[in-house]
């Protein structure tokens, strides 16, 4: 306990020195990161922003398109509105993503005071957190880390829930159920707050069912996502999954757009699904391995193993950390919830992204734990050689 107060008050002491040197760390880790990424063909979000930012609308393969929620190509079609389609909308996009990752280690301290008490836990989970986050340029995954944070210690209200979980689910219908999660309470408040969301997300399904004259929540990719994810060639990652993608997915085989115009992109994505699906019954082992398979590599990523470590870290914090009701909704909206439909398609780190600070989280709390232990036996130790 004496440790915990003595680093709270050196973290508070030299709070602006600490979130320089972190945001220092997450700007470079940015701008190295960025060097290996490109905003071309295969980013769905970019390709749709480049549709909005001409006055085409959400169009994708030169179809109407739902292939991919609204609001982060919205952003980026601002974006390309502003520095247009060039190294300047680059250089954009990875200023974006830095002030997003300022975002999420300047919140790391606030949720970790607001949850375990401790700025201090806050720093250390940033610290670990630089190093080992999966940042994917064009992608909303990042921006989804923010929206969670944010409802992690947000007032649990009908229009501040409601808002949150429609935001969410604008920007990835997963983000917007596991902030459903964390703020599930059984109360009238609840079916208030289920209103506001769907207030906030009715004009993107009003325009889905005006065009494809069908009802579509959010995305209609599923889809394909099964079929590129199940089929002769399907492998674990989507980085290694490339002929599944030249066989099946329009966005990299230019040959496949005459079929989605022809039949409507909720039309052929689902028929891709219907050939997932026949697939799986039809491999029923192989589709259970596969499966077991992207389980294990979305909690210990052979590419990554840095996040592999920290997903070890972050699961004795959480053993530790049990006691704590806040936490333990935290962990059933972000470690139970919000992977699931990843286990069953093509691995991705991107995927991760939205809960790594959690996990950051609850390895901060185990690091501080154990330099509290080693402290304490220092302490206790001392005594005992002065007597010698």
């Amino acid at each position: 306990m004496l440790l915990a107060l003595r680093a709270g008050r050196f973290a508070a002491r030299h709070a602006a020195e600490i979130r320089a040197l972190l945001l220092l760390s997450a700007t470079l880790s940015v701008i190295l990161r960025a060097k290996n990424q490109a905003l071309g063909l295969g980013i769905e979000t970019t390709e749709i922003a480049r549709s909005l930012a001409s006055g085409r609308g959400f169009l994708l393969t030169g179809v109407p398109s739902a292939h991919s929620a609204p609001l982060f190509p919205v952003i980026l079609a601002g974006l390309l509105k502003v520095f247009g389609d060039g190294p300047g909308f680059s250089f954009s996009v990875v200023a974006l993503e830095i002030v997003i990752q300022w975002t999420i280690i300047l919140l790391l301290p606030v949720v970790s005071k607001r949850l375990l008490k401790s700025e201090w836990i806050g720093y250390c989970a940033a610290a670990v957190l630089i190093p080992a986050n999966a940042i994917s340029l064009g992608w909303e995954s990042s921006a989804g880390a923010v929206g969670l944070e944010v409802a992690a210690i947000a007032t649990v209200g009908p229009l501040v829930s409601g808002s949150l979980m429609g935001l969410g689910a604008l920007l990835s219908p997963m983000v917007g159920l596991a902030i459903f999660v964390m703020h599930f309470r059984w109360n009238r408040g609840l079916a208030l707050s289920l209103i506001v969301a769907a207030l906030w997300c009715s004009p993107w399904t009003i325009r889905n069912y005006r065009v494809f004259h069908r009802l579509i929540p959010i995305r209609d990719n599923l889809g394909l996502e099964v079929r590129l994810s199940y089929n002769p060639f399907a492998t674990v990652s989507m980085a290694d999954n490339r002929i599944s993608f030249f066989t099946y997915d329009p966005v990299a085989n230019p040959r496949l757009s005459p079929d989605v115009a022809r039949l409507g992109e909720p039309a052929f994505y689902s028929g891709r699904g219907s050939d997932g699906w026949e697939w799986i019954r039809s491999n029923p082992q192989t589709s259970l391995k596969l499966a077991f398979r992207r389980f294990v590599a979305y909690w210990f990523p052979t590419n990554q193993p840095l996040l592999g470590i920290l997903t070890g870290f972050s699961l004795l914090g959480l053993w530790l950390s049990r006691p704590n009701a806040g936490l333990m909704r935290l962990a059933l909206a972000l470690w139970v919830i919000f992977p699931l439909p990843y286990y069953l398609i093509q691995s991705s780190t991107r995927y991760r992204a939205p809960t790594l600070w959690f996990t950051a989280l609850l390895a901060g709390a185990l690091i501080s734990k154990a330099v509290e232990f080693s402290v304490r036996d220092v302490e206790s130790a001392a005594p005992d050689a002065t007597r010698q």
